[in-house]
């Protein structure tokens, strides 16, 4: 007779999902602006070939933006300057084994304006004109204030009203 077989329990574990590679981008040139839209990248894996699912949190300054929820992409009408926005990515193997991280934040940047003007089309030393920055725009935003620096004269609005003497640059 065979002697008596004794088992020992087996315990079969689950490896948890890892994300690794997070970061979030803007299309811009440089620096993220109020103009491009975001993009989030990842890399996931599961030790045990675990199959995963993840999910995406967007946050636009600590709050959670629902709208965006489960994308890869925030639409640039979402952002605007000065935002602080981050992603946070969970990653699931549907064996109890979850991950979760959270990308650095990035920060949206403001394109300044383009200054312009228009005078009149003939200009005369030691008479009253108008300048005018109506013109001048702001890509990412609008204009709030105006401020010109005419020979070292400071003045401020949209609008002023100078008189030149002759050989002065505008």
């Amino acid at each position: 007779s065979s002697p008596p077989m004794s088992t020992q329990p087996i315990v079969i574990g689950n490896e948890v999902p890892a994300i690794t590679n997070l970061t979030i981008s803007s299309s811009s040139e440089g620096q993220p602006d109020a103009l491009h839209p975001l993009t989030v990248a990842f890399a996931e894996g599961d030790a045990d070939g675990d199959a995963i699912s993840t999910t995406l949190e967007w946050k636009r300054d600590g709050f959670t933006v629902s709208a965006l929820a489960n994308l890869t992409t925030v639409p640039a009408e979402y952002i605007g300057v000065g935002q602080r926005w981050t992603v946070v990515v969970v990653a699931m193997d549907g064996f109890d084994g979850k991950t979760s991280r959270e990308s650095g934040i990035l920060t949206i940047t403001n394109i300044p304006p383009a200054a312009d003007f228009t005078a009149p089309p003939t200009l005369f030393s030691d008479t009253e004109m108008t300048l005018d920055g109506g013109v001048s725009s702001d890509t990412d935003g609008s204009i709030v204030a105006w401020f010109w620096n005419i020979s070292g004269v400071r003045y401020s609005g949209e609008r002023i009203h100078v008189t030149l003497p002759a050989g002065t640059v505008v």
